[in-house]
């Protein structure tokens, strides 16, 4: 069976893309880079059970990322309305438009619009891209029933450690970063990398490899930079984060932690860093 990516991506209509909890910022830039790759081709969702964090504001398509699964059902909810004064609801359709009649027993009033809440439920998704992350309880939206059939693949650069049971295909390769890993795989699929994507990967590699300082960084690593900036992608600091009044719904206040490969400057002897 070949289950490359590229031939995964063929055979599917829909793809759910799932960033792990708490996720490193290389898994988001790789998430997002797919994400954003594969939207203009398929029907594709992000979506990370943790909000993103203030530092992942310098990768695009941040916005996109959203914690709950889907938008197969709408769900409507009558809140604080005592369900025993309910007769019955029942629908019909009237010039091409549907109308929900709400009736409630004699003597008992109707519900309020303030009663009234609505969202959406459920996913539709053939392909479940698993990205980063350690273990499959790192995904917790496996276990909704929706995904049952849905076909799950895990890439990063190492395997993912199974719990459950669940049945996971694995594209996990040793690489500087699983940006890297998604550089190499959007363009084995042929899907156009623009600025922006190749912005997110580059963004994504320095981080994911500690400012390519990591033992798994080699000249292949260089060479899907080079060709990145030459797509348009731009090396984004941390000096360049965004104006916190643009922060998207859901981020976390605060300020940017420092880098984890930044050098550390310790007092003679006494093993204690200078602040």
């Amino acid at each position: 069976m070949d289950i490359s990516f590229n031939n995964l991506v063929k055979e599917s209509k829909s793809i759910l893309i799932l960033v792990p909890t708490n996720p490193h910022f290389d898994h988001v830039a790789a998430a997002l880079s797919l994400y954003l790759g594969l939207s203009g081709k398929k029907e594709t969702a992000i979506v990370c059970p943790t909000p993103m964090l203030v530092e992942f504001n310098r990768l695009v398509g941040v916005d996109k990322v959203v914690q709950e699964l889907g938008n197969k059902n709408l769900i409507i909810r009558f809140q604080n309305y005592p369900v025993n004064d309910l007769e019955k609801i029942s629908y019909e359709i009237e010039n091409g438009e549907i109308k929900i009649k709400v009736e409630p027993k004699q003597g008992f009033a109707a519900p309020k619009k303030e009663d009234i809440t609505f969202n959406h439920a459920g996913v539709v998704a053939d392909l479940v891209l698993l990205i980063g992350g350690g273990h499959d309880g790192h995904f917790p939206h496996l276990t909704n029933a929706d995904l049952k059939q849905a076909k799950c693949v895990h890439i990063g650069v190492r395997s993912l450690t199974l719990s459950t049971g669940l049945d996971i295909l694995s594209l996990a390769t040793s690489a500087s970063s699983v940006s890297e890993l998604a550089a190499a795989f959007l363009k084995e699929a042929d899907f156009e990398i623009n600025a922006d994507i190749a912005t997110n990967l580059i963004t994504g590699i320095e981080e994911g490899s500690r400012g390519y300082s990591t033992a798994e960084v080699t000249a292949d690593t260089f060479a899907k930079v080079s060709e990145l900036m030459r797509l348009g992608g731009k090396r984004v600091s941390r000096d360049q984060m965004p104006d916190k009044r643009n922060f998207p719904p859901g981020a976390i206040p605060g300020r940017s932690p420092k880098s984890w490969y930044e050098p550390k400057v310790y007092k003679g002897g006494t093993g204690t860093p200078v602040s």
